[in-house]
């Protein structure tokens, strides 16, 4: 069993990701909690909205993770309203 954190890879190329290895001090309670965490369900509200967000291929997380997205790509990142919009025509009239 390895107590040390550090490279748990021979493969120089692949690097563990700083939130991995803040996960424990040694190699087996990073994977232990990981499989811990991944193996957790979630609710059905939050089941509902990653399969939204993925079928309208939008970033999944806060509006302020979805903004900085947005500033980034110049795209929407934010889930829209499943119908179309209104037409909206200038003066009310149709």
């Amino acid at each position: 069993m390895e107590s040390e954190p550090g490279p748990f890879f021979s493969d120089p190329r692949i690097t563990e990701h700083r939130d991995y290895l803040r996960l424990g001090s040694s190699i087996q309670t990073c994977r232990e909690l990981y499989r811990k965490f991944v193996g957790e369900r979630l609710d059905d509200s939050e089941i509902d909205a990653l399969r939204t967000h993925t079928q309208q291929q939008r970033a999944f997380g806060t509006g302020a993770f979805q903004k900085e997205i947005e500033a980034l790509t110049n795209r929407i990142a934010h889930v829209r309203p499943r119908d179309r919009p209104k037409n909206i025509r200038a003066g009310g009239g149709k």
